[in-house]
Order: structure tokens, then sequence, then C-alpha cells
């Protein structure tokens, strides 16, 4: 299921796909860049961009030392993913 919506929450990224008509399904957690990554390698990345909560921008509030922190893991693993490794380059946030 590719990624539509990405969440800050705990500490970490919530990756959620599926139909926006209905409640998304959460489809992988990770706590590092690392992680993170796995998760977009194996679902890949909508074509039509990922959404992000607000949470992301007040990650402070869900679980992360700093607000920037979860967008900055978010962009670590984005960067360490190649077009060879994962099913769609499109990052719309």
């Amino acid at each position: 299921m590719l990624i539509d919506y990405i969440s800050a929450n705990e500490g970490g990224i919530q990756f959620f796909g599926g139909e926006p008509t209905k409640d998304w399904d959460m489809i992988g957690f990770g706590k590092t860049p690392a992680e993170c990554q796995a998760i977009i390698m194996e679902n890949g990345l909508s074509e039509d961009g990922v959404f992000a909560s607000s949470s992301m921008d007040f990650a402070s509030e869900y679980g992360f030392a700093e607000n920037d922190d979860a967008n900055t893991m978010w962009y670590e693993a984005i960067k360490n993913c190649t077009q060879d490794n994962w099913k769609s380059i499109s990052v719309g946030i």
C-alpha cells in the first residue's frame, strides 16, 4: 500500500495509506531514519504526494525533543532512498 499521509507520534513517524474518504490504514511506524527508510522502500510513496499532519511541525508535543525533529527524521529517511529502491519518488509535503 502506498504511503499517502504521515504524522508524528510518540517520538516516531506513523505512515498511513488507503482511501482518504475512509479511515486511513496505518502501514508502519518508525522511530529512526533507518526504520522510516525501510517503510518507504517497502511501500512506496503516493504519486500524488505525501500529506503531513501538523504534528510533524509541532513534534515536541508528540514525543520529540524539538519541533524540527520529526521533519528532520522524515527528510533523512527520504535522502537515504534512491529511485531504484522505492516505488515512487513523489514527495509532496
